[in-house]
C-alpha cells in the first residue's frame, strides 16, 4: 500500500489560541518594499494568522516599519537579532512560530489577499505535508527583465499536481516534467512535519532553499500542488538571483551536495524514486564544479579546510577532478581553433 493510499488521520483539532498559519518575515535593509510585503498580509481574507517578523540586523528604517505594524496589529510581531543571514532569520522565526502551518515570505516580495486562506483550506481538506503553489515574477528594471528572462515563467508548473501523493512521488514527477522549483516560500508546510522531520535552514548558505525542500518533500508523506499563482516574486538589482557571486555560489553548492549525500544515505528511497534523486543529487554536484570553474585551484580546495570529513573530502576532490578535465578540454579546443584560424591566415595571404 503506497502512502497516500494509507487511511487519512483525523486533522488536528485547535483551541483556538494558536494561529492556523505563522507566516515568517526575514527582513534586512528592506524599507523600499516592506510596508508593501506586510501589508499584503494585513489585506489577506484569511485572519487566523501570526506573522513573526526577523529583523536581521537592519540599519536602515525596516525596523520602525515593522514597529508601526507590530503596533497597529497584534497578529505582528518581532525578533531582533544580529545580523546572520536569511538562514539564520527563518531558523529563528521557526522558534517562535505557533498554530498548524507555516510559511516563509521573502520581504521583497508579497502576496495574493486569497494566499493563506486558499492554501490551508486545500492543505486541510488533503491533509497535506506540503503544499506547493505557483507565483508570477515582476522586474524593476527592463534590463533586468531582459537579463533575467527566464524567471518570467519560472515559478508555474506545467503539469497537474493536485492529487496528494508521497513527498518522493511528487519530486520524481515534477523533476521528470522540469517543474521542480525549490523555493521556500512557495510552499506551505505542516509545522508538525518541519518539527518531525527535524527539518531546518543550513546557516552560511546562499540558495539554502536547495536543499531544505530536497529534505523537506523526500520526508513528506503527503504532498501536493496547486496552480494559483498567490505569490508576487520581485526580481530586483543586488539580490542573490540577480548577483554573480561564485566562491559563495560554489561553497554553497558544493555544501548541499555534501548534505544531500548524507541524507540519501540515511533513507530507503522506493525503487521508483531513486533515479530521480540520484540524478538531483548529482546536478548539485555539477552546480558546484560550474562555479569552480571560476576559482583556482587553491579556492576550490579550500571549502575542506573547515571540515575533515570524508565527505567533504571526497566532494573537492571530485570537483577538482571535474574541473580540470572541464578546463583541459577547452584548452584543447582552443588550440584546434588557434590552428584553423593560422591555417586560415596562411592560405589567405
Amino acid at each position: 500500500m503506497s502512502d497516500v493510499d494509507e487511511p487519512l488521520g483525523a486533522v488536528p483539532e485547535r483551541d483556538g489560541s494558536t494561529p492556523l498559519v505563522t507566516v515568517i518575515v526575514p527582513i534586512y535593509n528592506v524599507e523600499a518594499y516592506l510596508d508593501q510585503c506586510l501589508s499584503s498580509l494585513r489585506s489577506q481574507t484569511l485572519k487566523d494568522f501570526a506573522v513573526v517578523c526577523v529583523n536581521d540586523g537592519s540599519t536602515d528604517a525596516s525596523r520602525s516599519i515593522v514597529t508601526r505594524f507590530v503596533n497597529e496589529d497584534p497578529r505582528f510581531s518581532v525578533v531582533d537579532q544580529v545580523n546572520g543571514g536569511l538562514s539564520a532569520a527563518r531558523n529563528a522565526g521557526m522558534r517562535q512560530a505557533t498554530g498548524t502551518y507555516v510559511l516563509f515570505l521573502d520581504s521583497d516580495d508579497y502576496l495574493a489577499p486569497e494566499a493563506l486562506s486558499s492554501l490551508t483550506q486545500i492543505a486541510d481538506r488533503d491533509e497535506l505535508d506540503v503544499l506547493f503553489f505557483d507565483g508570477n515574477s515582476f522586474f524593476e528594471t527592463d534590463e533586468l527583465a531582459s537579463e533575467h528572462s527566464g524567471y518570467e515563467t519560472y515559478y508555474t508548473r506545467s503539469a497537474d499536481y493536485t492529487r496528494p501523493r508521497s513527498g518522493s512521488e511528487l519530486f520524481a514527477q515534477m523533476l521528470k516534467a522540469d517543474d521542480y522549483r525549490p523555493s521556500a516560500c512557495l510552499q506551505l508546510i505542516s509545522r508538525r512535519h518541519y518539527r518531525d522531520s527535524n527539518l531546518g535552514f543550513v546557516e552560511g548558505l546562499i540558495h539554502e532553499d536547495n536543499l531544505f525542500t530536497f529534505e523537506s518533500l523526500l520526508t513528506a508523506r503527503r504532498a501536493a500542488h496547486t496552480p494559483q499563482a498567490l505569490y508576487e516574486r520581485r526580481v530586483r538589482p543586488g539580490s542573490i538571483t540577480t548577483e554573480a557571486r561564485p566562491r559563495a555560489e560554489y561553497f554553497s553548492a558544493l555544501t548541499t551536495y555534501v548534505e544531500m549525500m548524507r541524507f540519501t544515505g540515511e533513507h530507503d528511497w522506493p525503487v521508483s524514486v531513486r533515479s530521480a534523486i540520484a540524478s538531483y543529487v548529482n546536478r548539485t554536484l555539477g552546480r558546484a564544479v560550474r562555479h569552480a570553474l571560476e576559482l583556482t585551484d587553491d579556492e576550490v580546495s579550500s571549502a575542506a579546510h573547515g571540515d575533515a570529513s570524508v565527505d567533504v573530502h571526497v566532494a573537492v576532490g571530485a570537483v577538482l577532478m571535474q574541473r580540470r578535465e572541464i578546463l583541459r578540454r577547452r584548452m584543447a579546443q582552443e588550440s584546434t581553433a588557434g590552428k584553423i584560424r593560422r591555417k586560415l591566415r596562411s592560405t589567405l595571404t
